[in-house]
Parts: structure tokens; sequence; C-alpha cells
């Protein structure tokens, strides 16, 4: 039973510790630290080094409870991809079929900025499949995306999405 904690305890421990160093960025800096913190307190090494300094007679169930409060704290931290949506009006919506093609285009004012984080495309993606299931779903699909007013008909948009349904 040793053993097994003993390999349960390194596999765990390194990883917390690579999710920590692989998720750090900005707005996950907390739950990233905490992560690490978890991985160190799993490594057998310096579990045993704590239970040797601590003198605690339960160290297994107090290093659990310590861990689980420590994955709820790194949860409150954590940002919520839910609730990151864009938020739009659409200024001009365009039927530009032909040939029996289903086409529609439509020209869509951000209210925010375009976000500057990896899930950008993924938050415009959204929004413009949003946008599109109002169309035909045999359509094809773009929405030009700008985030000025003065230049949603006479300039080049700042995104653009196409969607082939």
């Amino acid at each position: 039973m040793q053993i097994f904690l003993s390999v349960l305890g390194w596999f765990l421990g390194i990883c917390f510790v690579i999710t920590g160093f692989v998720n750090l960025r900005p707005d996950m800096a907390i739950s990233c630290l905490i992560f690490l913190l978890i991985g160190l307190l799993l490594i057998p090494p310096i579990s045993g080094k704590l239970k040797e300094i601590t003198k605690i007679s339960h160290f297994l169930v107090v290093k659990s409870v310590i861990i689980v409060l420590l994955l709820i704290i790194s949860g409150t931290f954590a940002p919520d991809s839910e609730l990151m949506t864009l938020k739009y009006k659409i200024m001009e919506k365009q039927d530009i079929s032909y040939a029996n093609n289903p086409r529609f285009a439509y020209r869509v004012l951000l209210f925010d900025k375009l976000p500057e984080n990896p899930e950008h495309n993924t938050l415009l993606k959204q929004a413009a499949q949003e946008i599109c299931k109002e169309s035909s779903k045999k359509a094809e699909c773009t929405v030009w995306f700008y985030t000025d007013e003065t230049k949603v008909f006479n300039s080049a948009a700042d995104a653009t999405i196409v969607l082939n349904n």
C-alpha cells in the first residue's frame, strides 16, 4: 500500500506541477500557483519533510483536506469562459443569394474591443454562429465585425467569419 501511495503521489504531483506551468498566464496566475503548491505537497520527498517538520499524527488526512481546500480556492480564481461573450448589434443583413445558393452577409458592430487572448477566434466564431442561426440552415453566411460605428459601411472589417452550413 505504501508503494502504491508513493507512486500515486509522484504521478499526481508531477501532473499538478506540469498543469500549473502549462496554464501559467496572467488571468490564471493564482490558480496556477495553487496547482504548483498542490503538486509540491503531493511529491513524496517534500510531503515526507513536511510530515517530519509538523509532526501531525494524521498527516495524510490533513494533507488531503488541505489539497481539497486548495482546489476549491483555485476554482474561485479560474476565469469563467462561459461568461466571456461579445456584445454586438447587427447593423445590416444582406441577402446575396445567387443561382439557388442561399447566402447572407451581416455587418456587425461590436460594443466590446476584440479580445486580445487565445479565445478571440472562438468568441468571434460563437457570435457569428449565433447571428447566422437566423438565416437559412443551408445558407452560406459571412459576418463582418467592426469595432467602430463610423467604419461599418465605409471601411474594411476588423474581423471576418465565413460559415458554410
